[in-house]
């Protein structure tokens, strides 16, 4: 394939360098994003009295991350209440949320990307 050998050398942080630099457009998408993902947790009418289970919780925030314009969940969503809470991936389970304690949310969302050329 080549006609001399070929070496290959490490370029370290290389991808990230330029990932770094976002023009316009990506920034308008990552405000999006983050104004999407904020919009679900304040909807009227979400209650989560104590004894719902996680799992709802989780399916009730992706359901509405989706009415409000969201792709897809950018990975699993983290609901994790009480003892669990403590959890650093504590993905929802049906572990019911308990009268006190804390309760940890952690999701985000993808947003479509059309491109017109």
């Amino acid at each position: 394939m080549f006609s001399q050998p070929c070496r290959l050398r490490p370029l370290s942080g290389a991808v990230e360098r330029q990932r770094t630099i976002k023009d316009a457009a990506e920034t308008c998408l990552i405000r999006e994003a983050v104004n999407l993902r904020l919009q679900p947790l304040s909807l009227p009418g979400e209650d989560h009295p104590p004894g719902v289970p996680e799992t709802t919780v989780a399916a009730k925030l992706e359901f509405a991350a989706r009415q409000a314009g969201a792709e897809g969940m950018s990975f699993g969503t983290i609901i994790a209440a009480g003892p669990r809470s403590a959890l650093p991936h504590g993905r929802a389970s049906a572990t019911p949320i308990p009268r006190q304690g804390f309760v940890v949310l952690d999701f985000g969302v993808i947003l479509a990307v059309i491109v017109l050329t």
